[in-house]
């Protein structure tokens, strides 16, 4: 599982980093601006329409591709991939032409304080970008199948492709019409569907056939078993609302602050978070499956340990240097002192509830591989109540970064909720191996965040470039961070030492 996951958060690390690059580009050309925006709105709706199918269909589409394949063979699971991906690619047909006819009406119900120009943009954008879902919906299918089949560098590369494309559109839109930013997220949309399914084509010898089978005797266990989980994330996608909703209102550039923040702290999410979990899943799934409850819980406390390692000094480090980070990424072009300023202050309150995101999703997967789905609709709804509570409290007062910190305070209750729910359910999970952990990496992390503050304030005023002073503060705190846990002997960190020496003493061999 390590080997894997090291290798995914490689290309991870490419992926993600053209991400933000993405975003820099964005940033650049247009600022926070009305067009960015629209833009940003009529990117996410579709998502709102369809994600939440997706991840239902993702999640349960792997369990039940790999009991056809136990029973029946790889033939008969073949044909329920059809089936799935023709139902698939019908059902965003039908929801396209709902949205295409129904597009100023969504983006009032889903942007209600756009007006004048930008509510004319966003919804210009929207009737281009709502083509992207017949392609989105194909790509998240075929995600849970080269999941199975152990292909998990399939994700990144499409991410690699999908940013490629995206920046290009973004540049080009620049020099000729903003419309071409909508037309960039179809095209990319329709060139990651291609790559995966040339994968399968090549790796696994699949032809799709298409063809729609409403009697496949598998196909009611996935829909009974999705429906929740469908719930599940669609509550995930009501406070995507939620705060679109308040953003529109907070003025032009609100929703765009919030993007450019929550990307820079979603990127750290995605990199380390996606690909750990992506590669714990299977392992979980068989674990529940063949009733080894001992052993999901020492995967589970692996996983929660081995993530908090990672983001609990990414979540110290973005709050400390936010500043310089944000200026690294977006100080430049349309974007002025009070914007980036405006950008590191939210940041700062993404960043609080990132610990808890992280460790939500270990639960959430543990959920599934147990078959409960509605203890995680469950927590879903006390965070979308959570964040709706908090965001009438102190958006009046903070405005934009109001948004971002309900939705932190959102993640950490909806987090412990799913703990308390699930060390229940499995008649306990190891508490005390996970608290001294725990605090063990804070302590690191805070010694780390001393370094970094003082450190990077120190040659700052030696009047050092501001790039030079934040990569040389972050690799001596980097270094003293590593020394304290390595000192404090953290299995699972002594681990990931010796997994990342042992691939460059490979590398070397091969050289």
């Amino acid at each position: 599982m390590k080997k894997n996951a090291f290798l995914l958060l490689i290309f991870l690390i490419i992926s993600k980093f053209l991400g933000i690059i993405r975003e820099s580009f964005l940033s650049f050309y247009y600022g926070s601006s009305y067009i960015t925006d629209a833009y940003l709105a009529s990117s996410s709706i579709p998502n709102v329409i369809f994600a939440f199918i997706a991840a239902g269909l993702v999640s349960t589409f792997i369990p039940i591709y790999s009991q056809i394949i136990n029973r029946e063979g790889q033939d008969r699971a073949d044909k329920y991939l059809d089936n799935i991906l023709s139902i698939v690619f019908v059902s965003t047909i039908i929801l396209t032409s709902l949205g295409l006819i129904f597009t100023e009406e969504l983006v009032r119900i889903l942007r209600p304080g756009y007006i004048d120009e930008t509510f004319a943009l966003t919804v210009d954008f929207l009737r281009v970008s709502l083509f992207a879902m017949l392609s989105n919906g194909l790509f998240s299918i075929f995600s849970g199948y080269q999941q199975y089949h152990d292909r998990f560098l399939v994700g990144p590369v499409g991410g690699f492709i999908m940013n490629f494309v995206v920046i290009t559109s973004i540049i080009v839109s620049a020099q000729t019409n903003p419309i071409v930013l909508a037309y960039g997220l179809v095209i990319a949309s329709i060139a990651q569907v291609l790559m995966t399914y040339f994968v399968a084509r090549s790796k696994s010898g699949y032809r799709f056939k298409p063809g729609i089978n409403l009697k496949d005797r598998y196909l009611k266990p996935m829909v009974i078993m999705a429906l929740p989980i469908i719930f599940g994330s669609s509550i995930g996608q009501i406070n995507a609302v939620i705060d679109g909703s308040f953003a529109s209102s907070l003025g032009e550039g609100a929703e765009s602050t919030l993007n450019y923040a929550s990307k820079i702290s979603g990127a750290v999410y995605g990199l380390f978070v996606s690909s750990i979990t992506t590669v714990m899943y299977p392992t979980i799934i068989r674990q529940a499956a063949s009733g080894k409850i001992e052993d999901l819980k020492t995967t589970i406390v692996k996983t929660l340990n081995t993530i908090s390692i990672i983001m609990v000094p990414a979540t110290v480090g973005l709050m400390v240097l936010a500043i310089p980070i944000v200026t690294f990424f977006h100080g430049r072009g349309k974007m002025n002192d009070t914007a980036i300023a405006l950008v590191a202050y939210v940041l700062i309150f993404t960043s609080v509830g990132l610990i808890a995101m992280s460790l939500k999703d270990v639960m959430v997967r543990a959920f599934y591989s147990l078959h409960d789905s509605m203890t995680p609709v469950l927590s879903g709804i006390v965070a979308v109540v959570v964040n709706v509570f908090f965001n009438f409290v102190l958006t009046p007062s903070m405005g934009v970064a109001g948004l971002a910190l309900a939705s932190s305070i959102s993640a950490i209750i909806s987090f412990f909720v799913l703990y308390f729910s699930l060390n229940r359910k499995l008649d306990g999970i190891p508490l005390g191996n996970l608290v001294s952990t725990f605090l063990k990496i804070t302590f690191a992390s805070l010694v780390m965040g001393l370094v970094a503050y003082f450190g990077y304030k120190i040659l700052d005023g030696l009047n050092i470039d501001y790039k030079i002073s934040m990569f040389i503060t972050v690799g001596i705190a980097g270094l003293v961070y590593a020394a304290i846990l390595y000192s404090l002997k953290i299995q699972e960190f002594e681990e990931l030492w010796d997994m990342a020496f042992s691939k460059i003493k490979n590398i070397r061999k091969r050289k």
